[in-house]
C-alpha cells in the first residue's frame, strides 16, 4: 500500500506545481536559475570594474605622459599651470610685502598680520612649485617631475584655495580701510 503524501495545496506530487511551492518531495526548481542569475550579476560587475581600473590607469597614463612632454619641451621645465600659478604668487606677495612696508595705507593691524600670513604660504607654494621641476633635462627626471606633479597637484590646490582665502580677506580689509 502507497501512503498518500500531505496534500499542501498544490495537487499530487506528481502533478507540476508552481515553481516556489514548497510542498514535500517536491524540487524548488527556480534555486538554479537564481544562481545562475546571481553568477551572471557578479560576472557582469566583475567586469565593469575591469574596465572602470582600465579607463582610470589611462587617464593617469595619459596626464604623465602629457605633463612628462610639456615639461620636457618647456624652457623652464614646468607646467604651464605651474608656471601661471607661480607668476600669480609673485605678484601676491610682492603686493602683500608693500601692504606691510607702507604704515600709511595700513593703519589695521589685522591687515598686516593677513598680509604676513598670506607672504609666508605664498613663499611655501613657491618652494613646493621649485621641488616639482625637473632636476636636469634628461627624460628621466622630466618624467619624475611629471610624476611627482600629479602627485602634489592636492597640495597645490590646497595651498591655492587657502591663498584665495587670504587675498578675499586682505581685500576685504583694504575696503574697510578706505572707506
Amino acid at each position: 500500500m502507497n501512503p498518500k503524501l500531505p496534500d499542501t495545496g498544490g495537487g499530487s506530487a506528481s502533478s507540476s506545481a508552481s515553481p516556489h511551492h514548497f510542498g514535500f518531495g517536491q524540487r524548488y526548481s527556480s534555486i538554479p536559475v537564481f544562481v545562475i542569475e546571481t553568477k551572471r550579476l557578479l560576472i557582469a560587475m566583475e567586469a565593469v570594474g575591469l574596465a572602470s581600473a582600465i579607463l582610470n590607469f589611462v587617464d593617469i597614463g595619459f596626464k604623465i605622459v602629457r605633463n612628462t612632454y610639456e615639461i620636457y619641451n618647456s624652457a623652464t621645465g614646468a607646467t604651464q599651470q605651474n608656471i601661471h600659478v607661480s607668476m600669480v604668487i609673485t605678484d601676491l606677495e610682492s603686493v602683500t610685502r608693500r601692504l606691510s612696508c607702507n604704515p600709511s595705507i595700513t593703519c589695521d593691524k589685522e591687515l598686516v598680520d593677513l598680509s604676513g600670513k598670506c607672504r609666508s604660504l605664498s613663499q611655501d607654494l613657491v618652494q613646493l612649485l621649485q621641488t616639482l621641476q625637473p632636476k636636469n633635462d634628461s627624460r628621466r627626471q622630466t618624467f619624475a617631475a611629471a610624476w611627482a606633479a600629479m602627485r602634489k597637484q592636492k597640495d597645490v590646490d590646497a595651498i591655492e584655495k587657502r591663498l584665495v582665502q587670504y587675498r578675499e580677506q586682505i581685500i576685504l580689509h583694504l575696503l574697510l580701510v578706505l572707506w
